[in-house]
């Protein structure tokens, strides 16, 4: 038994030995540079064979051997300064940077009809490339990408791909004037916060002359890769979202990676730039190519040798100087021609970005952005990598090899970093040709003996994922904010960098063993940022220069892997598994499905006409929920068909801004309560209506439901109606208050509570009838026609008085409809279901008949009921199973879980599972916690399973609401007088000051004034708080005896009347004199200012259309005061008042005559004319508006009767037929007067003369209250 056991562990051991042979490959693993000799050489040699042959026929000719090398030597530098990348260098004297046009040579551009594709092309070499840029905006929580897989799919189609990760700080984006103001602030936020971008990108290439047929095949092989890139995300890279950038977001992600951040000079729309064009380049390439041409034919001219040698020769420099070393020549001949087409788009994603070198630090690049940041950018290039694979159970191994590690070590200390890996796939033929003789002499062996044909091969390379040609590089950068650039700017970042890239290559050598990077500098360091930058090595012809290794599919997926540490800085999800419909039957529309295997839409998501009218919207915020249901509403609209909204908040107005450019406008109405409309709670407002008793009992309802009152407190109300049918609500609350103690029952405190809470204002909004009042809008308004009407209910400020005011519009309605069909079906938006219809409430009352007795009459008669729900476990199941499509946002209460998972089916588990034994959880309910306000979870009446849809409300969710004024100009283009209907709602609501102060004991103002009035008189003797109650009681005894027959009651109701009195400033604490002239301790009560303001509001709000009529009101002596009787008092207006606002319009009066004595004085007669032409008219007019309270203008037939009123009550110093004259003189002038000099000085004559005896009323009435 032993011997077996040994054996099988040598078998064992001989297994894993033989695996192991199998993976290690190499030698010494091959290390290579990219870099193009033959281009390289060709270029070399043209112009060295140019030299010599200057340098020798100039000899050959002259005898000279001096000039020839001259001519040589002139050549060479002639060239240099041509096309050399010496040219480049600006010659900044006496500086030790220099600039360095890094992207000069290249032209980007975009296909307008891929957008998801950019071009580049490289001038001077005639290349382009076109790539596309997918980056991984969510990674899952629990999953992990199948990353062999994906390398072995890519292999297989060979498709070339970058990957980058880029771990930036966030920057702020810097303005004008203030970078030293925030400079620190700015560093303290870049150490502190950062994101990552992980960026996938493909790309091809042509070369030469970018004709239309080579487009279109560029275009088609990159579009076959892209295509082949999403397979394999789609394979391999489940629950990742990789987002194919397009447009802008591809320009600003490669300016990203040429700047590290997006500044502010990007545009956020692209806009077309013209090909630049360097004349002074061109007239220095132009002079050489003469020279070169022009001697060259003299040379050959003096050789006497033949005509076609001469031209073969001379053909022959034209196609090396225009196809190697000036084919930039050709891109603009042949280019600019190509970019004129409207389809092309020429880009500039460098803008504002200059590069810098610097002579003490060949090792690193600078950056200029926008003259405002300076950026010091340092490389590493992978040199050499040596490294062996291990077997392991399930995958094969490299020990010591974890780059997460890496990405710890250098994310903990706070450096910014980009990695990019570029990785090409070598077919077995090349293979064969490059790396055979760098493998090892068993792997060598088995290939001989094997491998007998090209499909062995390739299977031998898939075995390993296949074998790839890696480029890796890793960099970091230091930043700082400048005023003006100098060299001390410079060496201020350098001490920063320098440990910033020692600490990059410290961590590299602690984690990745045997790895050898090596600083790029100089010429290769620029090559290394341009490959960086474009993320391919095909934006050259002579190859990178940097340092590429062959590296197997099994240690590239290390090399290409996204760690976990990565969830930090990109959005991560569950890995939620829904069954996603392939096909629904809409009639309208609000997003896509979302498959959450790629997180990407797939087919457009709605409802049928049936389901529409069958919908519930549940959890989420209201906002959220509103938005959803405005989509809804607009297809509706667009559709013909009609919806009645009753809009809690005031933003439903957005959808006639919406539609503000289209026809669709005329199709929805806006109705406001407390402007457009009100409520007559207690009357059906339909005329002569016989069946009213029952329509209050869907008030009863309504009332109950609205505020949570049970059965036996509707009951209460129901009686206390019966008895007094004809009161309003405030009537009706204030017979609740006065009802005797022995009467009231436990509801009545209850029902006198709810009323406290309705303001004035809400009282006003439920007391409004609107029969028979022309202009008035009622209910019959929103469903007589096939328009969309919104019912605005922001008005009331709480959500209860929201509901109720909703539920007695729907008590109309449904009362109206089961008597008349006269009527237009809707699809009614219910908000805040579940407050009305809770679960706890109609248990508790017992009493599920409420649902059915609003929702079926609705449903019976055509209506549909989106409704929406707060949280779906306090709507009641009742009311949940009468709906069988249901939407739900995110939902976080565990309660709201459970009943999700039992009504729509929610899974927590599926057998086991769809991609693994083990990956055996859904997370559909652990996915309604976590969802975005975009995605919802749908289950409709027509599938068996719930799935996932996304929302696309961004058209309406940018519309702002309508302001009022908007929404009364847009109704009066829909035929309806809001501003009328309004006026009628206000008539009715009107009240004074006394009965916005006595509220609902305004029906005492008449026995207030009699009180007041009487106390007036006599209020300079010492009235003590006893006297006036008792006096108060006598007043009111006699009305309020009427309505109960207990004085307690009675002395209840003068005690509220008495502290309303004095809180509202009617009675005023006054403090007697003593003998001595000084104020006594004890506190007595007089009638303050605020009656008199009260008073004349009072008979202003009574007679508000017409003057005041005046009348004697006798006041009789009621009150049995011990001092003198109280007189008789004659009301015509308040004198002291009224000599107020005489005094104030005197001193206006004053100022026009100052005025036209102005204009006298400098001759302008005309001005001082139009002055007097209205200075009497003005002064009546604004003396009746300040006296009545009003803003509008008078007629002359007003300001006549006014004239009349001031004479016959003697309140000005003129008669009637004085102040018509005075009128009508200053009205007849003429501007055309031949004789206006003399007009004027008369006219001004007459007003001083007016003036005067107003003043001198004025005079002689101070005098009088002086003494």
């Amino acid at each position: 038994m032993k011997s077996e056991v040994i054996s099988f562990s040598n078998r064992q051991r001989k297994r894993t030995t033989d695996e192991m042979d199998l993976y290690n490959i190499w030698e010494d693993n091959p290390s290579f540079q990219d870099i193009n000799n033959i281009f390289f050489g060709v270029k070399s040699l043209s112009i060295f064979l140019i030299m010599m042959f200057f340098v020798i026929s100039t000899y050959m000719l002259t005898t000279n051997i001096l000039m020839a090398m001259m001519i040589g030597f002139f050549t060479f530098l002639f060239f240099l300064l041509a096309f050399s990348e010496l040219k480049h260098f600006s010659p900044l004297m006496g500086k030790s940077y220099k600039n360095i046009k890094l992207f000069e040579n290249f032209a980007v551009f975009f296909i307008n009809k891929d957008p998801e594709i950019l071009y580049i092309t490289n001038k001077k070499e005639l290349r382009t490339f076109a790539i596309s840029i997918f980056q991984i905006k969510m990674l899952p929580e629990t999953t992990s990408a199948s990353i062999n897989q994906f390398l072995k799919s890519l292999n297989e189609v060979a498709v070339p791909f970058t990957f980058q990760i880029h771990q930036s700080p966030v920057f702020s984006n810097f303005k004008d004037g203030i970078f030293k103001e925030y400079e620190h602030q700015n560093r303290n936020k870049t150490m502190n916060s950062f994101q990552t971008f992980v960026f996938i990108s493909v790309y091809y290439d042509m070369r030469g002359i970018l004709t239309s047929t080579k487009l279109l095949y560029l275009q088609k092989m990159l579009k076959k890769n892209i295509h082949n890139m999403r397979t394999a995300f789609a394979a391999d890279y489940h629950h990742y979202k990789a987002e194919l950038l397009s447009n802008e977001q591809l320009i600003h992600a490669l300016r990203g990676f040429a700047l590290k951040k997006i500044s502010s000079n990007v545009p956020k729309q692209m806009e077309n730039i013209k090909p630049k064009f360097n004349i002074i380049e061109f007239i220095l390439k132009i002079s050489f190519c003469s020279f070169i041409l022009f001697y060259s034919c003299f040379l050959l001219v003096l050789f006497e040798l033949p005509l076609y040698f001469t031209a073969i020769v001379l053909i022959a420099e034209c196609v090396t100087i225009f196809w190697i070393w000036w084919r930039s020549l050709l891109y603009y001949c042949i280019m600019i021609y190509i970019f004129k087409r409207e389809e092309f788009m020429m880009v500039d994603p460098f803008e504002g970005i200059t590069t810098y070198h610097h002579r003490n630090f060949p090792e690193s690049i600078f950056l200029l952005v926008d003259n405002k940041m300076l950026i010091k950018h340092s490389m590493l290039n992978l040199s050499d990598a040596a490294f062996r694979y291990y077997p392991d159970k399930y995958d094969i191994r490299i020990p010591s090899f974890y780059p997460e590690k890496f990405y710890h070590a250098i994310i903990d200390k706070k450096i910014p970093f980009i990695y990019t890996v570029n990785a090409t796939p070598m077919s077995y033929f090349l293979f064969n040709k490059i790396a055979y003789k760098y493998l090892n002499s068993n792997i060598k062996g088995f290939l001989y003996k094997y491998i007998t044909s090209d499909k062995r091969g390739i299977g031998w390379l898939e075995q390993r994922s296949g074998v790839w040609k890696t480029i890796l590089t890793t960099s970091t950068y230091v930043y700082k904010y400048i005023d003006i650039l100098s060299d001390k700017d410079f060496m201020q970042l350098a001490n920063k960098s320098e440990e910033y890239v020692i600490s990059l290559q410290d961590a590299l050598k602690m984690i990745y063993h045997r790895f050898e990077m090596v600083p790029l500098t100089r010429n290769r360091l620029i090559s290394g940022y341009l490959f960086e930058t474009f993320k391919s090595k095909l934006y050259t012809l002579t190859g990178t220069r940097l340092k590429f290794l062959l590296i197997q599919g099994y240690g590239l997926k290390y090399l290409t892997k996204i760690e976990d540490l990565f969830k930090k800085g990109i959005e991560t999800r569950l890995p939620v598994e829904f069954n996603s419909p392939l096909y629904l039957e809409n009639f309208i529309t609000f997003g896509h499905t979302l498959n959450t295997e790629l997180w990407k839409k797939e087919i457009p998501v709605g409802f049928t006409p049936e389901q529409i009218k069958n919908l519930l919207i549940v959890n989420g915020t209201n906002e959220i929920r509103e938005k959803l249901a405005m989509k809804l509403v607009v297809e509706l609209i667009t559709v013909g068909v009609p919806s009645l909204i009753f809009d809690f908040n005031g933003d439903w107005s957005k959808l006639i801004r919406y539609f503000s450019e289209s026809p669709y406008r005329n199709q929805i109405l806006h109705f406001k309560l407390g402007t457009a409309f009100g409520l007559d709670i207690l009357h059906s407002d339909i005329p002569y209506d016989q069946n009213n008793p029952d329509y209050l009992e869907y008030i009863y309802d309504s009332f109950a439901l609205a505020f949570k009152k049970d059965n036996e407190a509707v009951e209460y109300i129901r009686n206390t109606i019966k008895q007094n049918p004809d009161m309003d609500m405030t009537s009706l609350n204030l017979e609740l208050e006065n009802q005797p103690r022995w009467e009231k029952t436990k509801y009545t405190n209850t029902i006198i509570s709810l009323f406290d809470d309705l303001t004035e204002r809400d009282l006003v909004y439920f007391n409004v009838n609107s029969m028979n009042k022309e202009g008035v809008i009622s209910f019959l308004e929103f469903i007589s026609d096939n328009k969309t009407v919104i019912v605005d209910l922001c008005s009331l400020n709480d959500v209860k008085k929201k509901i109720f005011a909703m539920f007695i519009i729907l008590s109309k309605i449904i009362h109206y409809i089961n008597y008349f069909n006269t009527f237009q079906e809707k699809i009614i938006i219910f908000p805040h279901i579940d407050l009305a219809f809770n679960e706890k409430y109609l248990d508790k009352a017992l009493d599920l008949g409420k649902v059915d007795k609003f929702l079926e009459p609705l449903r019976r008669e055509g209506f549909g009921l989106i409704s929406l729900v707060n949280q779906i476990h306090y709507l009641h199941p009742h009311v949940i199973k009468k709906f069988k499509n249901i939407v739900t946002f995110q939902a976080a209460d565990y309660r709201d879980n459970n009943i999700l998972r039992n009504i729509i089916g929610l899974q927590e588990f599926a057998g086991q599972g769809y991609y693994s034994k083990t990956r055996n959880t859904t997370y559909q309910t652990e996915y309604v916690k976590r969802m975005n306000d975009d995605e919802v979870i749908l289950k409709r009446e027509d599938t068996n399973q719930p799935f996932i849809a996304q929302l696309e409300v961004e058209d309406i969710e940018n519309e702002v609401p309508m302001q009022l004024s908007e929404i009364i100009d847009f109704m009066k283009e829909q035929g309806y007088n809001l501003r009328l209907a309004e006026q009628h709602i206000l008539e009715q609501a009107k009240k004074t000051i006394f009965e916005k102060d006595f509220g609902e004991n305004s029906e005492y103002i008449g026995e207030i004034i009699i009180f007041l009035d009487a106390l007036k008189q006599v209020h300079n003797i010492s009235l003590y708080e006893s006297k006036v109650k008792e006096e108060l009681f006598n007043v009111i005894k006699q009305k309020a005896l009427q309505q109960t027959k207990d004085n307690r009651s009675v002395r209840k109701l003068r005690d509220r009347l008495f502290n309303i009195l004095v809180s509202q400033r009617y009675l005023v604490e006054a403090h007697p004199r003593d003998a001595g002239g000084q104020e006594t301790m004890s506190t007595c009560y007089r009638v303050g200012e605020h009656y008199d303001k009260a008073l004349r509001d009072y008979y202003q709000v009574a007679e508000r259309n017409a003057l005041i009529d005046v009348e004697n009101i006798y006041v009789e002596n009621e009150l049995d005061f011990d001092s003198e009787g109280i007189a008789e008092r004659e009301l015509i207006i308040n004198s002291e008042i009224f000599n107020k606002i005489l005094a104030k319009e005197e001193q206006e009066l004053y100022f026009d005559l100052f005025q036209i004595f102005k204009y006298i004085s400098k001759t302008d007669f005309h001005s001082a004319l139009m002055i007097e032409k209205r200075s009497i008219k003005k002064f009546l007019t604004h003396l009746y508006q300040n006296l009545y309270n009003k803003e509008n203008e008078i007629s002359n037939i007003e300001l006549r009767n006014f004239c009349e009123f001031l004479a016959k009550n003697q309140l000005v110093p003129f008669t009637k037929k004085q102040l018509i004259n005075y009128l009508e003189h200053c009205e007849k002038l003429n501007l055309n007067d031949e004789q206006i000099e003399l007009t004027v000085k008369s006219t001004y004559e007459i007003l001083s003369d007016f003036f005067n005896r107003i003043q001198g009323q004025l005079t002689n009435i101070n005098n009088e209250n002086d003494n």
